[in-house]
């Protein structure tokens, strides 16, 4: 959730934190005093307007800022249009990167930026989010689906390329909800990840492990029936087997212990797990979002971590019989 806050003429987005995450003009500019490339960008009014204009094949990048400049992007034509000259590609990644380092005049020089998945080794650039709340769920929802972590990288505000937002400098344009800023690969510095842990967050109200059912409002009464497993898992899968086996063994004794697995980024620094975290019972479930999706171009495997905990520690939202939240109650 962001809220606005006016100061200076400026309207700053900020974070539940109050961090400043971006800067929307509150004035505007005139397209009169810009080229055709901002123009077209503008009206084309689509997030990735002024990405590939800086992608690494050069060639490829005249090509589209063409095929931009002409407006054919956006109203279609029945020729290829010319390609941009070598000066012509230069002024408008210039023209792009000025108006965007204005945009973001007003944050720190040294960035914290946000991605989910690895790096854009295709293009050479990548889109990064300045909003450390940025939802997958509702705005990458395939990149959900992949289970990619939420990774945290360090950039210089100077390093900045462009960012689609500067379209709200002009009358007709706007902003986009992305925060989105576009750097080169070889500019971004991973951090230390913490941001693995919030990219999707348990409930604590949920059922816990010893009740299932959650006194009738998680799962019905016929998870501990012996078609419990096919009714709310795959009978056919290691994970849900390893995980049924379990809620059926723990059933009404909270007390007794379970040990919990949580795939992590493998990094020396990251060796607990904490209150709040998603965790499951399956080993294999572990395993397999550990294989890939970890490192600055997200290729790299994580690790597992392991603990020894209590029954009543557990709770389930009733998505998976896979997914626990880890809440310790002593």
């Amino acid at each position: 959730m962001v809220k606005p806050l006016i100061k200076k003429g400026l309207e700053y987005v900020v974070d539940t934190l109050g961090n400043k995450i971006g800067a929307l003009p509150s004035t505007t500019k005139s397209l009169a005093e810009y080229s055709d490339i901002i123009e077209q960008g503008v009206r084309l009014d689509t997030a990735d307007a002024y990405k590939n204009l800086f992608h690494v094949d050069t060639e490829f990048a005249k090509g589209y800022g063409g095929e931009l400049k002409s407006g054919s992007l956006k109203y279609g034509s029945d020729n290829m249009p010319p390609s941009l000259t070598d000066k012509e590609l230069i002024d408008a990644q210039n023209e792009i990167k000025g108006l965007t380092q204005d945009y973001l005049k007003d944050l720190p020089d040294d960035l914290t930026v946000y991605r989910y998945g690895g790096l854009d080794n295709e293009t050479g650039v990548s889109s990064f989010t300045l909003n450390p709340n940025y939802s997958v769920d509702s705005n990458l929802p395939w990149q959900k689906r992949l289970q990619s972590p939420m990774q945290t990288f360090k950039v210089k505000k100077e390093d900045v390329l462009a960012s689609p937002d500067i379209n709200s400098f002009f009358g007709g344009g706007r902003g986009f909800d992305e925060q989105e800023i576009i750097i080169s690969n070889d500019k971004v510095g991973a951090l230390p990840d913490t941001s693995y842990r919030i990219q999707h967050t348990p409930n604590p109200e949920g059922a816990r492990l010893d009740d299932m059912t959650g006194g009738g409002e998680i799962f019905p009464d016929d998870i501990y029936s012996s078609q419990g497993l096919r009714y709310y898992g795959n009978p056919n899968n290691i994970s849900d087997r390893e995980s049924f086996e379990i809620i059926q063994k723990v059933r009404g004794d909270p007390d007794a212990e379970v040990v919990i697995y949580r795939a992590v980024p493998n990094q020396d620094s990251i060796d607990t797990i904490n209150s709040g975290d998603f965790v499951t019972l399956s080993r294999d479930y572990a395993e397999s979002h550990g294989q890939s999706g970890y490192g600055i171009d997200g290729q790299e495997a994580g690790k597992i971590l392991t603990q020894k905990v209590k029954v009543k520690d557990l709770f389930s939202e009733g998505n998976d019989l896979n997914e626990f939240g880890y809440f310790p109650q002593e």
